[in-house]
């Protein structure tokens, strides 16, 4: 009884550290993809576009962009 509830205690942490990192793997590559977006609107000269602020959440995020 005891290994079963060990198996299953480790398993959900396993499950816990994936949900965590892939949450936190998918938020740094959004967060890269909004600054290559305003890098490349700024490209065309019409427009400047400046990133006031970012912040990342658990499974949302802010972005605060100045024109």
């Amino acid at each position: 009884m005891k290994k079963i509830f060990f198996i299953v205690l480790a398993l959900f942490f396993l499950a816990a550290a994936l949900l965590g990192g892939t949450t936190f793997w998918f938020g740094l590559k959004a967060e890269e993809q909004y600054h290559d977006i305003l890098q490349q609107a700024s490209t065309f000269g019409y427009v400047h576009l400046t990133n006031e602020s970012y912040s990342r959440r658990f499974f949302r995020s802010e972005a605060r962009t100045e024109a």
